[in-house]
């Protein structure tokens, strides 16, 4: 359960980075989706610490790598080093990232094909509220 909750904290991290970025004024596509992806995939750490429950292989691992992509694509490392091969200053970059002209995640490749929406079915009616049974029906069933 520990690594599942590094995951989570490592991811969770990256994408407090994003969120305010984003909340500033940032206009990036792979960010936007990264947020998304990441919120997701914190969710699922969440529920596995929470539920005292170890996640399936295929899981422990889809977060393994979402985490290491997450750490080298969109940390505040990696921010850095869009700067530097953008051959601003750090203060240039935030005015160009704050008015939305500059994306420093242009070319980002995910791990995975960004999932399709969901196309949820028409909501099924519920059914009626259950009754507590009356003493008649209690004293009918018990003879």
């Amino acid at each position: 359960m520990r690594g599942v909750n590094r995951y989570g904290k490592l991811i969770n991290r990256e994408g407090a980075i994003i969120k305010v970025l984003l909340e500033r004024g940032m206009r990036s596509p792979n960010a936007e989706r990264f947020l998304r992806e990441a919120q997701a995939h914190c969710r699922t750490c969440a529920a596995a610490v929470h539920a005292d429950e170890k996640p399936t292989q295929p899981v422990s691992m889809a977060l393994e790598r979402y985490t290491r992509f997450a750490t080298i694509r969109f940390s505040e490392s990696a921010l850095r080093s869009a700067v530097k091969r953008s051959k601003m200053t750090s203060q240039e970059a935030i005015v160009e990232i704050e008015t939305g002209r500059w994306d420093p995640f242009p070319d980002i490749e995910f791990p995975t094909p960004e999932p399709e929406p969901q196309k949820f079915a028409p909501p099924v009616a519920a059914p009626p509220p259950a009754r507590p049974p009356s003493w008649r029906e209690v004293r009918e069933d018990s003879s």
